[in-house]
């Protein structure tokens, strides 16, 4: 693991990263506090690093930055410092076998862990005024309060934090409350008495992490349930000194206040030395520390009118107390089809989750039933099956085209989402068990059906959506990218500039009328009731019209790409500060034809294979930047697929990039045909296989995916194990044809998009650039405009000189290595259709059409379902709210 090579490469991909998060606020402002930390403590150096740090300062203090990997490996590895978790299928005794065989060998050193103070500051009471990237404006203190402000609210700070102030002065006074810890501990045994099986991979580490604070008989509850631990009685208990003991150090004396807002800029005095972030920081002023500290007192209480408003919240009324679970009828298990066939061969021993009754209740097969459809409503239900535990999830969407028309009705459908979602944070946040789930969502209906809609709220949210949508521009290139590319390939789309320009004028008034008299105009809903209930109460839960989300009543149209072609969409990055340039190549296969998935199956095939050696060519041997990216996509309602690569760099250009993505088709062609070997192939399609039959972990999971069946028009529960089939029956011959066809670099049905977006280093294509260096202009292969300053050979010479100079078999081995050839990037045949706007692209091309399914019926089942009443859409007293439930 630690060679000259590897040891390089991974220098690099620090570095690569480190690129990758220049312009990140959050790691620019992370960094920033640990810089004021003391010198002498850890917190205080580069939390991440780059080539400066890792190979200039270490060799110019004569420094074997590898020694000192092997030298801090030596001195860490030790067992006494490690806690190891091994989950399987296998027995006890065998998983305790082969923990012993693999991991005796680890040698115990009897290392003392490394501690540190736990205050890395040497001054507090102190103000940080930050420029960020984005336009944002934020308050923080030290102790977990952060702020998001209003233009107003970040011209009055003080104001702002002595409202915080006043909040902990009220706490103080009131001193701790019994029933808030009852409350607290009643949810965290209830969350963990029925908690939800998660992923192997996610578990173990929770509970690895877990054994590294708490003894053994606490591993698995140390870190659900909390306060002081009473190991008398193996429960927690409540510790109100412990609680008054906290509350006393938060004060402004103990505070580090991080203001953040573009209104500093050219204001501030320093510049943090990794990231060139521009901040002042200086003491809090003593008369404001003090007024801050008297709204602490305890006596007498303040007078000001902020102590005078502050209020603890009221208890939660929708803690569950019944867990009792709910039987399915037999009814509605007897209206199940037959499962498919299970798949052969490698597949015998493997169980579909659709094919085997796992669930007990014969749900596996058919997934969500259709209760209930009229002209209004579609209403699907499942019980919770093996997932059995008091909890149900209720998702609902109401399709209006009014919802995405135009920019205009997009952005207006998104303030009234946010407005409803304001109004519901004050008791939703409780919501999770099926026991009150009903009062909870005629508490929804009832706040949805008529929204407080107040001025000051939409300007509030207005101003925050505004911010939103024109601090995309901030995004990474490799998100404009794919924006981009959504933009070319379906429609409508609407851009942030159109998105914009529609939001600037609109008022609460013009949110009032449409809420009222367009929104819900030929709306139909689709409600799926999943868990702890029956038929007749998903159906009855329906009729509240609960928290939905509104979209378009079609899903976008996609276009079909030109074959023979490569479509070009090239645009500058938007942050003139951002180097990172990226490219997103898509190569559109089709829709999907007929109900085997034969297409998706040897797409998805396909994309396994190419997965780990694109990874490993592209990143860690042509270390052409951090984010490298390949798998399959789906477009508009899910049934056209493509395939798809992205690469984004700081040294290299999207042309360049779009080259080496070229290459390394070419080259993985030839593995394709002539290296895969047939047990290799075997073994990639078995894994293909077994992620597609991996159960669904737990009910939330299931919820997902039954859901998106239902979304997207398919109603196919089974898709997974038909896939899996298909995927099976491929053979080698097949996805060569397959590649050939639609990535092959000569074929007649290659359908290429290539988005391409420049950083501020790279030139666009036209643009007329003298490099700093000459050398810059050559480039490391034909065709290729990399500027990286030298040529490939010219490089690899460099490398293999300085390895010699320095001694030792392993540096020459290694940059012999490196200087392996790259394959040059192929001349890519066909005409270039440069589209400069999508929407004149779109109305030149054709556009696949949406996928088409039967008819379907309402499943009888052993409830007595109530009829649902048709609500005109004309009625202006029935809102909708705007954002995905899963209560």
């Amino acid at each position: 693991l630690f060679t000259e090579a590897a040891t390089g490469r991974e220098m690099n991909a620090v570095d690569a990263e480190n690129a990758k998060n220049q312009q990140a606020d959050v790691w620019r402002l992370m960094q920033l506090k640990k810089s004021l930390a003391r010198p002498s403590h850890p917190y205080h150096n580069f939390g991440t690093g780059n080539l400066e740090t890792l190979k200039v300062m270490p060799e110019k203090a004569e420094i074997n930055l590898r020694e000192r990997l092997l030298k801090f490996h030596a001195d860490h590895y030790s067992s006494n410092l490690m806690r190891l978790v091994v989950l399987g299928k296998e027995s006890l005794d065998d998983l305790q076998g082969m923990a012993v065989e693999l991991f005796t060998p680890v040698p115990n050193k009897d290392t003392a862990a490394p501690s540190f103070e736990p205050n890395p500051y040497e001054q507090l009471g102190i103000r940080l005024s930050v420029v960020p990237v984005k336009d944002s404006r934020t308050v923080e203190l030290t102790f977990g309060c952060q702020v998001e402000c209003t233009d107003e609210g970040i011209e009055k700070v003080d104001e702002v934090v002595g409202a915080i102030y006043a909040y902990l002065g009220m706490l103080k006074r009131q001193g701790p409350q019994e029933w808030v810890f009852n409350e607290s501990r009643d949810i965290a045994l209830m969350n963990f008495r029925f908690k939800s099986k998660s992923r192997p991979i996610n578990y173990t580490v929770s509970c690895a992490t877990s054994m590294q604070h708490f003894p053994p008989h606490c591993t698995l509850s140390g870190g659900s349930l909390f306060y002081k631990y009473d190991p008398a009685d193996l429960f927690y208990k409540y510790a109100p000194a412990e609680v008054t003991a906290a509350l006393e150090k938060l004060t402004p004396s103990n505070m580090l206040l991080t203001v953040a807002s573009r209104t500093f800029e050219g204001l501030t005095t320093s510049e943090e030395q990794w990231y060139k972030t521009n901040y002042s920081v200086a003491p809090l002023a003593a008369p404001l520390a003090a007024s801050w500290s008297s709204l602490l007192a305890t006596s007498p209480p303040p007078a000001d009118a902020a102590s005078q408003a502050m209020a603890m919240p009221l208890p939660n009324d929708f803690v569950a107390t019944d867990f009792s679970l709910k039987a399915i009828s037999p009814e509605t298990t007897a209206a199940a089809p037959s499962p498919p066939e299970p798949p052969a061969a490698a597949l015998s021993a493997l169980s579909l989750a659709s094919s085997d009754d796992a669930d007990g209740d014969g749900s596996a097969a058919v997934g969500a039933k259709l209760v209930l459809s009229d002209e209004v409503m579609d209403v699907w239900y499942k019980h919770f099956g093996r997932f059995a535990k008091p909890k149900a999830n209720v998702m609902c969407e109401v399709a209006t085209p009014a919802a995405y028309e135009s920019p205009e009705s997009m952005v207006l459908t998104n303030l009234f989402s946010q407005m409803c979602k304001e109004e519901l944070n004050e008791f939703a946040y409780s919501a999770g068990y099926s026991h009150k789930l009903s009062r909870l969502l005629d508490q929804v209906a009832s706040t949805v059906a008529s929204p407080v809609l107040e001025e000051s709220m939409f300007e509030r949210l207005k101003d925050r959506l505004m911010k939103s949508y024109k601090n995309f521009a901030f995004s990474q290139p490799y998100q404009h990218a794919m924006f981009n590319e959504s933009s070319v390939v379906e429609t409508p789309r609407w851009s942030y500039p159109d998105r914009i320009a529609a939001l600037g004028p609109l008022t609460a008034q013009h949110l009032k009328d449409f809420s009222n008299d367009t929104l819900l105009a030929r709306a139909k809903f689709k409600v799926f009731v999943h868990g702890n209930s029956t038929a007749s109460e998903a159906v009855g839960m329906a009729q509240t019209f609960l928290q939905t989300i509104a979209r378009p009543a079609l899903p976008a149209r996609v276009v079909a790409l030109p074959c023979a072609a490569t479509t070009l969409h090239a645009s500058k990055g938007p942050n003139p500060e951002d180097r990172n340039s990226a490219v997103e190549m898509v190569f559109q296969v089709g829709p999907e034809a007929g109900p085997g998935y034969a297409l998706c199956a040897c797409l998805r095939l396909l994309m396994h294979l190419v997965s780990e050696p694109c990874f490993d060519d592209l990143r860690t041997k042509q270390q052409l930047g951090y984010l490298v990216f390949s798998g399959m996509m789906k477009h508009g309602d899910g049934s056209v697929l493509s395939a798809r690569f992205i690469v984004q760099s700081e040294s290299k250009g999207p042309e360049y990039l779009d080259g080496r993505v070229e290459a390394f088709l070419g080259t993985f062609r030839e593995f394709l045909a002539t290296e895969l070997d047939p047990e290799t192939f075997a073994t990639n399609v078995l894994a293909v296989v077994e992620k597609l039959v991996e159960k669904d972990k737990n009910l939330n999971e299931e919820t997902d995916y039954l859901w998106s069946r239902v979304l997207d028009g398919s109603y196919d529960y089974d898709r997974r194990a038909k896939e899996a089939q298909a995927v099976q029956k491929l053979d080698q011959a097949t996805v060569l044809a397959f590649f050939d066809r639609h990535l092959g670099l000569h074929s007649s049905e290659r359908r290429k998009l290539s988005v391409q977006v420049f950083g501020s280093g790279q030139p666009m294509p036209g643009e007329k650039v003298v490099p700093e260096d000459t050398a810059a202009a050559v480039a490391d292969g034909p065709g290729a405009t990399g500027g990286d300053g030298s040529t490939a050979a010219a490089a690899a010479a460099e490398k293999e000189e300085a390895a010699k100079e320095e001694g030792g078999e392993d540096q020459v081995t290694a940059a012999a290595a490196a200087a392996e050839p790259l394959a040059p990037a192929p001349v890519v045949p066909g005409e270039v259709i440069v589209v400069e706007s999508p929407p004149e692209f779109q109305r030149t091309r054709p556009l696949y059409p949406f996928r088409t399914h039967p008819p379907l019926q309402p499943t009888a089942t052993g409830d007595q379902v109530p009829a649902l009443a048709v609500l005109p859409s004309q009625q202006p007293e029935v809102k909708v709210a705007v954002a995905a439930a899963k209560l």
